[in-house]
């Protein structure tokens, strides 16, 4: 029979003999034991798992002091690291487990009352009303008041959706993640943390405590706050500087803070300095519940409930679904985006002039003070003294002009410590992937964030070409215009070459407009439409889309293949210009009347250097804000994903 020491909690009769009947017996205690006799009590009796339950920190001195024959700690909640040291239990081969999700409802309630009762004076009221005085004084509704929200797991999840939809108030959010179909459900705005300190009336606090999250909040973010804010932190103590804490308490630029537990527990009256100094506040400016905001019978049980389960999966099978993972000196709850780790790197944009601030601005929104530097060219680059004397540890590059430039080579090799190049869109003919392989650069390229809205313009290109639009133009400026023609892509046939992201966005538009969707690709295979050759394409599409890449797209529609061209068709290039076509061979077929007509997307292009039915339309996929915001979320993921080693390196 397998052996369990279970701290922190009492099994009832009937549980206990439910899980002996399953091979365990479980020992359950529910009274504060000491390090050294839990370490005598582990030993003695040579227990399997190790449930922790109570307030026991177990470093690494008491780790390694462990029986062997222990293989796993099973802690109750989800912030083990103020608990375990997790680099102990992995020199003994000792598994630790967690129990995310089972307290969420219970701290979340916790959190609004730590609210309420900061903003509405419930602790002075109390004490000053039973001392015989009846003071009264005005405070603010919850409604309309902005609250900064750090951490948007489960629970800040739920304290959101209370505070939204009981109390109306106006929430903002700083997260290691982006919560977008969250943002649209509470009118919930995704920031920067400086932005946050900047906005909130009440910062409440939902993050674990980690490297990067150990005195988060100290003397420089909180000069960034509003005067007289309230700070609620039922997550863990060290995550606000306590230094700081006190200084911004004293001189009254923290009205109040809230706690659920604090920098030591239990508090020592006696002998603990550090709180001793805190109690002048402690009327209603300094709340510390002794952490209980998990402590309902409900979370309780689900807790003992879990940890049992996990205690049992590991034992019997060697894996539970909520093994603690460390990737690195932090674990996978860590975010990478603290700005605090974002200034070890330079990112380096390398764009066109008018969309470089853009790019930037977005950036510095989301993540704070980072080190950007921008340029529209690569002479522009190399001659920058930043870039010259950059000992930044990672550079990041995101770039469409440096392959662009015949000393590209020569461009990469002045550049220090470039360590990976991140494209904005999917041409990797830009960049001498035979250099980066050499040199161990990584090379990553975006998904196609523009394929929604080049899709709409193709749509658009479509119909007025259907409608010969040009020319109804035309005729109209010259006051010969007819009856405006009728336009329907309904029941018509298209062909798309090439299955990319933007060739997706198209069939799905084309096939909600009634139309008959076909393609070809030879590598990607999507069941919704039907798979045919290019020949049937040619042959049979009232509309025939090039939708993939240019090479690609100029060895499809040679010659020989569009010979037997289907004469009532129209020919879309949904790629920026004509330069992914064959423009000789198109304007030939529009001269000699073999196509119906011919449409692209243009910046300088001009329909004086066509004749018959063309319709050139300005690229415009670039012009919208929607654009630059998913690019920088985007690259910022890539970023993530590279840092991690969970990128697809091109250049291998």
């Amino acid at each position: 029979m397998k052996k369990i020491f279970f701290s922190g909690d009492i099994l009832t009769e009937d549980e206990r003999k439910e899980y002996e009947n399953q091979g365990y017996r479980i020992d359950s205690y529910d009274v504060n034991l000491k390090n050294d006799e839990i370490i005598q009590i582990l030993n003695k009796e040579n227990y399997d798992g190790y449930i922790l339950g109570g307030d026991e920190i177990l470093d690494r001195e008491t780790i390694l002091k462990f029986p062997d024959s222990l293989k796993v700690i099973s802690f109750f909640g989800v912030g083990y690291e103020a608990y375990i040291d997790t680099e102990a239990t992995s020199e003994k081969n000792i598994y630790v487990t967690y129990t995310p999700d089972t307290n969420t409802k219970a701290v979340a309630e916790h959190t609004i009352a730590l609210i309420l009762s900061s903003t509405r004076n419930i602790i002075y009221d109390n004490n000053n009303t039973k001392c015989g005085n009846w003071e009264k004084e005005r405070i603010n509704d919850l409604e309309g008041a902005t609250i900064g929200i750090i951490g948007m797991g489960k629970i800040g999840t739920s304290v959101a959706r209370i505070l939204k939809y009981s109390f109306n108030a106006n929430l903002i959010y700083y997260s290691r993640t982006r919560k977008e179909n969250l943002e649209k459900e509470l009118d919930m705005e995704f920031v920067s943390l400086d932005e946050l300190y900047r906005r909130s009336d009440i910062v409440s606090i939902h993050c674990l405590l980690n490297n990067e999250t150990k005195n988060m909040i100290n003397n420089e973010s909180i000069s960034k706050m509003k005067d007289g804010v309230i700070i609620v932190n039922p997550s863990r103590a060290n995550i606000i500087e306590p230094t700081a804490l006190f200084e911004s308490l004293e001189s009254n630029k923290i009205r109040t803070v809230a706690f659920d537990a604090f920098y030591k527990e239990p508090i020592d009256l006696k002998n603990d300095k550090d709180f001793n100094q805190f109690q002048k506040f402690a009327d209603n400016r300094l709340i510390i519940t002794p952490h209980t905001a998990y402590f309902s019978n409900q979370a309780l049980k689900n807790m003992k409930d879990l940890a049992l389960k996990n205690t049992i999966d590991i034992l019997e099978a060697g894996k539970c679904k909520y093994i603690v993972k460390e990737i690195g000196n932090y674990t996978e709850n860590v975010s990478i985006y603290k700005n605090l780790m974002l200034k070890n790197y330079t990112f380096l944009i390398v764009e066109e002039e008018r969309y470089i601030q853009i790019i930037k601005d977005y950036m510095k929104k989301y993540f704070g003070d980072i080190n950007i530097v921008a340029v529209s060219s690569v002479k522009e680059l190399l001659s920058n003294n930043i870039i010259k004397n950059n000992t930044k540890k990672i550079l990041m590059i995101y770039s469409e002009l440096l392959g662009k430039c015949e000393s590209s080579i020569n461009a990469l090799e002045q550049i220090k410590n470039l360590k990976a190049i991140s494209f904005g869109n999917t041409y990797l003919d830009y960049i001498d992937l035979e250099y980066c392989k050499k040199h161990n650069i990584i090379v990553t390229r975006l998904a196609d964030y523009r394929a929604e809205l080049r899709a709409d313009l193709i749509i658009y290109i479509m119909q007025s070409l259907q409608g010969n639009i040009a020319e109804y133009i035309k005729k109209l400026k010259e006051n010969k215009a007819g009856i405006f023609p009728s336009i329907s892509l309904f029941n018509k046939k298209v062909g798309i070459i090439g299955l990319t992201e933007l060739g997706i966005s198209i069939a799905d538009k084309c096939q909600k407009l009634g139309m008959k969707v076909s393609y070809y690709s030879e590598k990607r295979r999507n069941q919704r439409y039907e798979f045919t050759d290019i020949k049937n394409i040619i042959k049979n599409s009232d509309f025939i889309i090039t939708a993939s890449y240019p090479k690609e797209e100029q060895y499809y529609l040679n010659d020989d293949i569009i010979k037997n061209i289907n004469p009532n068709s129209f020919i879309v290039a949904s790629e920026q210009g004509n330069s992914n076509v064959n423009e000789k061979t198109f304007k030939k077929l529009i001269e000699e009347n073999r196509i119906r007509g011919y449409g692209f997307t243009s910046s300088n292009d001009s329909i004086n250097n066509y004749s018959g039915n063309v319709f050139i339309l300005r690229d415009q996929t670039w012009d919208s804000e929607d654009v630059y915001c998913n690019l920088a979320t985007e690259w910022i993921n890539k970023i993530n994903l590279i840092l991690n080693g969970k990128e697809k390196n091109l250049a291998v």
